[in-house]
């Protein structure tokens, strides 16, 4: 939907009640989780009615949920348009970030398992400056000047993850882009 918002006005689905609740969910829901982000920064989701598992013949194990999904301008929020990979980078930090989503968010991104994931651009390193410390230093600034040094991912909007990111690559950090199916052609 990302490569190509301007293909539909809008689309309407019929899921299941549990796939849409996470696709309707918002920061602070129980149901909010990296699906529910990385859906919601590229369309708007709503529900339009909830279709009980009586209505289906034979009647399957759970209900349904009919769900509109209309596709966010490309400005909205705000996306750096320099990034070709943007998407993937996203879902990456999104990947991180909803490891364990009641951690901290700077308990997860200084993890080793974190660490492997960024690529410190080289020229933004001085003379003799430890590569493990920068990046722990520019993590911790980068949470620092987007609020969320003590957030958890359930609570974090999909503006706020975007403008971590941005600070991140501010500092020289990037993030491995994920090689998913779904951002390929």
């Amino acid at each position: 939907m990302h490569r190509f918002p301007t293909t539909f006005k809008c689309a309407v689905l019929l899921v299941q009640e549990e796939f849409a609740l996470r696709l309707l969910a918002e920061p602070g829901n129980k149901n909010y989780s990296r699906l529910s982000a990385n859906t919601a920064l590229v369309a708007d989701v709503s529900s339009v009615v909830k279709v009980p598992r009586e209505h289906f013949l034979p009647p399957p194990k759970v209900d349904s949920r009919v769900i509109k999904l209309v596709p966010r301008a490309a400005s909205t929020p705000a996306l750096p348009s320099d990034d070709e990979l943007f998407f993937q980078k996203f879902d990456a930090l999104l990947r991180l970030c909803f490891l364990r989503k009641n951690k901290t968010l700077r308990a997860l991104l200084l993890a080793k398992t974190a660490r492997s994931q960024y690529v410190l651009k080289e020229d933004t390193l001085t003379e003799g400056e430890d590569k493990h410390q920068a990046v722990t230093e520019r993590v911790e600034a980068a949470l620092e000047a987007s609020g969320l040094k003590s957030n958890r991912a359930v609570k974090v909007s999909v503006a706020e993850f975007v403008k971590l990111l941005q600070e991140l690559r501010e500092r020289g950090i990037d993030l491995r882009p994920s090689t998913t199916r779904h951002f390929q052609d």
